[in-house]
């Protein structure tokens, strides 16, 4: 069973949750359906993904890392076993090993991966915020990096199994703001989250992230003129496209009236010229067709 067990304070065991799935492609349904036995033997064979890695947030929700799969990497478990994070891929590479995870109390997760010896930092929403670390024996990298942790200031500490040391990470300045902003956001508190955006971007006007959560706060004002501007910033075409339509029906119902009244008036204008036109042609044709009298 690849999956948790439920065990209560009094040591009674009370069910499982969150068994994950083999997945299924085209190719594993072709090969059930017209495989050898041998080759059907083997896809039965097949293991679901195993956790590597799990922890729980003050809601009892679960955060976990999956190995052996190309994307949802993390996930979050409700109380019934659900995925609640944003389905996408995880990591710097194809496919990483995250080793270790761990949620701060502003909800921002960090996970550990072994492939690349680099620990990544997302928000509730899937967004990565940041990564460091890396391959190598001086301060900074790792060589067998297999755990991680975090305090209450947000510090990291990695264990390196390998250089049998621990390193400690300190946030800067710039991770502070933008773990700020990010709070601010999930909070609901917008307007703060824009200042906090507007500050990190003093200090990084290329961070896209930023870019897109100026553009979140428009979208919450509904200010979707300037929500456009900064998702395109951001490079959030999902974004973009939302707020574009936003602001284009935004313009038609603004305009309504005016539009309605110029195309009346054009029509009214229409008519009488057409009428003028009318009249001027039949005064002249009748002054070729109508006899004056004389030979």
């Amino acid at each position: 069973f690849r999956g948790f067990m439920v065990i209560d304070a009094y040591n009674e065991f009370r069910g499982y949750m969150g068994a994950t799935q083999i997945p299924i492609d085209f190719f594993t349904i072709m090969w059930r359906l017209f495989g050898t036995e041998e080759q059907k033997k083997k896809i039965a064979q097949q293991a679901a993904p195993p956790y590597t890695s799990f922890c729980i947030d003050e809601s009892g929700s679960i955060y976990a890392t999956l190995a052996y799969v190309t994307t949802n990497q993390i996930v979050k478990l409700n109380t019934v076993g659900e995925n609640t994070y944003p389905e996408q891929v995880y990591g710097g590479v194809a496919e990483p090993f995250f080793v270790d995870i761990d949620i701060d109390k502003n909800g921002i997760i960090s996970v550990l991966d072994s492939v690349t010896n680099r620990i990544y930092q997302y928000d509730q929403e899937g967004n990565m915020l940041t990564s460091f670390g890396g391959k190598g024996n001086w301060k900074g990298r790792f060589e067998q990096p297999v755990s991680l942790a975090q305090d209450s200031e947000g510090n990291i500490y990695v264990l390196d199994k390998k250089l049998n040391h621990v390193q400690v990470f300190e946030p800067t300045n710039f991770i502070k703001l933008v773990q700020k902003a990010t709070k601010h956001h999930m909070d609901g508190e917008y307007e703060q989250a824009m200042e906090a955006w507007r500050e990190v971007l003093k200090i990084d006007s290329t961070y896209q992230l930023a870019f897109r959560g100026v553009a979140k706060a428009y979208t919450k004002q509904e200010n979707w003129k300037e929500a456009v501007r900064y998702y395109k910033l951001g490079d959030d075409k999902e974004g973009y496209t939302m707020a574009f339509s936003e602001y284009r029906h935004q313009l038609f119902r603004e305009y309504f009236g005016w539009v309605v009244l110029a195309i009346v008036v054009g029509f009214a204008l229409l008519i009488l010229i057409g009428k003028a036109i009318i009249g001027f042609a039949r005064n002249e044709i009748r002054k070729y067709t109508t006899w004056q009298g004389g030979i």
